[in-house]
């Protein structure tokens, strides 16, 4: 029985952990939709700690689904084009708080809907140790010191150190539409290219197992088996 006191109380301390993670008051998921920039990432997750090095700022686009769930569109970078991925978090009963598949929770930890969210991603799956995750997600790509230091004092408190944060380098792709800009009159086109090597690290948090990377930047090759992500079609390589 000793024996088993150990994980049990980890298992334990992590469920509490998990309870006293803050969500945003009177979550309003309509407000939140639309384009955000992924700009910064703190985890534990192995996956993350190899990678954040390479990775650069990517967009997400957030809808919401009539039933209250909401999917989040990102993409990831191939050889010669960026596919799109589309993942389906599923509601629960309170509002901010969604799931994929019981195996992953997310969180709205804060967010003022026009400039800033910061999100908490716990995820947890047979056979393979936790990971928790706090991500920082700006409308327009550009990181102030508030909000560098709320992101710290975020990740701090669910345990994880200033070694496993990473600030991501802006993308080419937004450095070209930055200094370049819209036509007058015309809305801002977020192109598939936009969508860059960070966005491979919320997968590879949500299926750590489904697909392989190669160490190079501008060459990742990524092999897919994941039948439930896309409207439940099966993407193959």
């Amino acid at each position: 029985m000793a024996l088993l006191l150990p994980p049990l109380f980890l298992l334990l301390w992590a469920f509490a952990a998990q309870a006293d993670v803050t969500i945003q008051p009177d979550f309003d998921l309509e407000k939140f939709a639309g384009s955000w920039h992924l700009m910064a990432g703190a985890s534990d997750c192995p996956i993350f700690q190899s990678m954040k090095n390479l990775m650069t700022t990517s967009v997400a686009i957030i809808r919401p689904l009539p039933n209250g769930d909401m999917t989040f569109l990102t993409g990831y970078p191939l050889q010669e084009e960026c596919k799109p991925i589309e993942i389906h978090f599923k509601k629960t009963e309170q509002p901010g708080r969604f799931v994929i598949d019981g195996k992953q929770e997310m969180r709205v930890m804060e967010t003022d809907y026009s400039e800033v969210a910061y999100l908490y991603t716990f995820k947890e799956s047979e056979g393979e140790p936790s990971s928790t995750t706090v991500q920082v997600l700006t409308r327009n790509p550009e990181l102030t010191p508030e909000i560098l230091e709320k992101f710290k004092a975020y990740y701090h408190s669910v345990g994880l150190s200033d070694d496993m944060m990473a600030i991501l380098p802006k993308s080419v792709d937004e450095e070209d539409s930055q200094s370049s800009g819209p036509p007058p009159n015309q809305k801002s086109h977020i192109s598939p290219s936009s969508f860059t090597s960070s966005a491979i690290f919320d997968l590879a948090l949500q299926f750590p197992n489904s697909f392989l990377l190669n160490n190079n930047k501008h060459n990742f090759k990524i092999y897919f088996s994941l039948y439930h992500l896309v409207h439940g079609r099966e993407i193959h390589k």
